[in-house]
């Protein structure tokens, strides 16, 4: 009875000449006693299951989306370009105040570490030379802190007593690479989250 109110329906709009769309996917539908029925008068389209193969190719970034990731690790390329001279005079007092601080400070860290206090000096340089490529900090300095070196150090006498023919410089250099590669695997898998599980000392009760 549908199939014939349609004939009926397009008969008509062709004869007071209306003018009609053909949709590619157009069911018409047939009703028998068993139940409803479907039929297509035009080609429909199917969906294939997806395959694994499929699923591991969705899983490979694109050449865009690897450069955007590239880009995301150093932030110094979307503002660099953009440097100024106006920048460079803060940079400079900048400079010369951190470096007025982190001297001495640096030479302080090393004997906690129980290193020479040149030492000290190069851990100091390394971390504001080399931090700005991948991240921006304003208010404070990278490098050694208190507690770190005073860690550092209780490595270095351990590895000592067991090898006293290491020398301490380079007990701590493996440390430093070691703790280096950690830090550094975290960064590029996106894994910053983890600092969230660390209680901060200000949050915990008195």
């Amino acid at each position: 009875m549908t199939k014939k109110m349609a004939k009926a329906g397009r008969f008509l709009a062709k004869a007071l000449g209306i003018k009609l769309e053909d949709s590619p996917n157009f069911l018409v539908e047939t009703f028998h006693s068993e139940g409803s029925e479907f039929s297509a008068e035009h080609d429909t389209f199917l969906e294939e299951s997806p395959t694994t193969i499929e699923f591991l190719r969705d899983l490979v970034p694109s050449g865009k989306a690897l450069a955007a990731y590239g880009k995301s690790l150093f932030p110094c390329i979307s503002w660099l370009p953009s440097y100024n001279l106006h920048w460079l005079a803060g940079d400079v007092v900048a400079g010369i105040t951190i470096g007025a601080i982190v001297v001495p400070q640096g030479m302080a860290y090393a004997i906690l570490a129980n290193l020479e206090p040149q030492y000290g000096l190069y851990s100091a340089f390394v971390g504001p030379v080399i931090y700005w490529l991948f991240a921006t900090s304003k208010d404070i300095t990278i490098g050694p802190v208190a507690v770190m070196s005073t860690l550092v150090g209780n490595v270095v006498n351990e590895v000592r007593l067991v090898h006293p023919d290491y020398p301490a410089h380079v007990i701590a250099s493996a440390l430093s690479i070691i703790a280096g590669c950690i830090i550094t695997a975290i960064g590029l898998f996106r894994c910053g989250w983890i600092v969230d599980l660390i209680s901060s000392p200000h949050s915990q009760p008195s």
